[in-house]
């Protein structure tokens, strides 16, 4: 009788689900149910567990469509499976009413067990048909340690993004900007690290109903190795979709030399962590109109934990503009932009480089940003992008507005400030005048307006003249740093 196949039934969005790992070295039997439950769910069905004792035979019932068509039989061991377990399912599967039966080992069948299921409806997985199987899902079952990486770009693609995504957009003028970066060291680092997802799914029911639902889940990560993982990388790493490495080595070294520490304490630690964080006391209403509180306790075994050891890349790069030095660590993902993490040497902020849309100050080379108190400008006499330090504003006349300029703008400019420009003179006519007015027609309201408008007019007469002597007394003694 040909066999059933059960991998007719893959639903094609369970694969762009991320990738589990199970070390059946740590699994029992009950928790090798569980996780073939996983796969099965993947593989698009509706499961049912059996009974933890006197299950008939019967672990995981798959459904497709309301419709029974799989009795499973799972079992965790390292000696063969002999004819009666085939014999036993068979005969659940008959009393069931399904379709199938599936008998899932972590090892081997004997012959017998494999002639009789060869005569039966009954499908066989021994280990090798088991991992091939769960890995078509996304779902590892080993019995080593599994590496993961998130892949990074070469050496050659990275300094290509670097400058066409970074420093070559960046505003500069009359300098170019590609003409005055300088690329200098770039440094590839492989940084260990352990990539843990949980999950947290616990109700807690009184007889008023459901009173709290702890449900969560999410990721973390841990350096490994001594490694040090700032936040801004973890932040970056955590939504990158690790896959399985299998290669024995990366750049010369060993994959299980860049780990260090085994996993399992950073995993109870964890549970235990996440579990006291998701327990609380909550307070409800009785049916008798009564306050209550109950102390919802969530353990550590309501926590699912799965844990990877997985190696990321970042990039140390340092460069140099004109008199000054920028350094900069990007956390790497190929499959999307590097993320930056610490950088140095960016005293006004990095998102202008971050971004790839700030200013280069053409008389300093400190890369600013295009937004914000510290964002760079363009001067409205020449052009010349600077930083705001370097940038003088000048005191226009009444109504008009005040230009930033460069040091050469500013000075080589007429200042007006000796005479009366002509909208003061203007006003001060019309002032004239109103006085005038106002005392032969004897308004007291009138004087006093005129009077006090001759002083608005004397006082920002005085700020102008202040604020543009005090520029040009800074003036006196600016240097450019950027002189070549």
């Amino acid at each position: 009788m040909s066999q059933p196949d059960i991998t007719q039934f893959h639903s094609c969005q369970s694969r762009a689900e991320s990738e589990l790992v199970f070390d059946l070295r740590e699994l029992d039997g009950h928790d090798f149910e569980e996780a073939m439950e996983k796969v099965f769910q993947r593989k698009g069905y509706r499961t049912k567990r059996g009974k933890l004792s006197n299950d008939e035979g019967r672990d995981i019932e798959l459904y497709k469509d309301d419709k029974l068509v799989f009795v499973v039989e799972c079992k965790h061991q390292q000696s063969s499976v002999g004819r009666p377990v085939i014999q036993k399912l068979d005969s659940a599967t008959r009393d069931a009413h399904a379709d199938n039966g599936l008998v899932v080992t972590t090892s081997s069948f004997s012959p017998g067990a494999a002639e009789y299921a060869q005569r039966h409806n009954v499908t066989i997985w021994d280990y090798q048909r088991l991992i091939e199987e769960a890995r078509t899902v996304g779902v590892y079952f080993v019995k080593t340690t599994l590496f993961f990486q998130v892949p990074w770009r070469t050496k050659s693609e990275f300094e290509l993004l670097l400058r066409h995504q970074y420093l070559d957009r960046i505003k500069s003028n009359p300098r170019k900007a590609p003409d005055v970066f300088r690329i200098g060291e770039i440094r590839h680092e492989v940084v260990p690290a352990l990539f843990l997802a949980y999950t947290v799914d616990k109700q807690f029911q009184t007889q008023t109903g459901l009173v709290y639902h702890a449900k969560d889940s999410g990721r973390m990560i841990y350096p490994a190795a001594g490694n040090e993982i700032g936040p801004q990388e973890q932040t970056f790493w955590r939504d990158s979709n690790p896959a399985r490495l299998y290669a024995q080595e990366i750049e010369g070294k060993a994959l299980p030399k860049y780990f260090g520490e085994p996993t399992a304490d950073l995993v109870e630690t964890t549970k235990t962590e996440l579990a006291r964080k998701f327990s609380r006391k909550v307070r409800y209403q009785g049916r008798n109109n009564q306050s209550y509180e109950k102390f919802c306790e969530v353990s550590s075994n309501d926590v699912q934990v799965q844990i990877k050891q997985v190696l990321y890349g970042r990039w140390n790069v340092h460069f140099q503009v004109g008199p000054r030095t920028y350094a900069a660590c990007l956390a790497d993902d190929a499959a999307r932009q590097p993320g930056v993490g610490q950088t140095s040497g960016f005293v006004a902020g990095s998102e202008g480089f971050v971004s790839g849309d700030g200013f280069l100050c053409n008389d300093c080379g400190l890369i600013v940003p295009n937004a914000g108190e510290q964002a760079g400008l363009t001067c409205e006499g020449c052009g010349m992008t600077l930083c705001r330090s370097h940038s003088w504003k000048w005191p226009a006349p009444l109504l008009e507005h005040s230009p930033r300029l460069c040091s050469a703008c500013y000075t080589s400019r007429n200042p007006k400030t000796g005479a009366p420009d002509t909208a003061s003179l203007c006003a001060g006519v019309l002032l004239l005048l109103s006085f005038g007015l106002a005392c032969f027609f004897r308004q007291t309201e009138g004087i006093v307006a005129v009077v006090l408008g001759s002083i608005l007019l004397s006082l920002y007469w005085g700020w102008r003249v202040s604020c543009h002597n005090t520029n040009m007394v800074s003036l006196a003694k600016y240097e450019p740093e950027w002189k070549e």
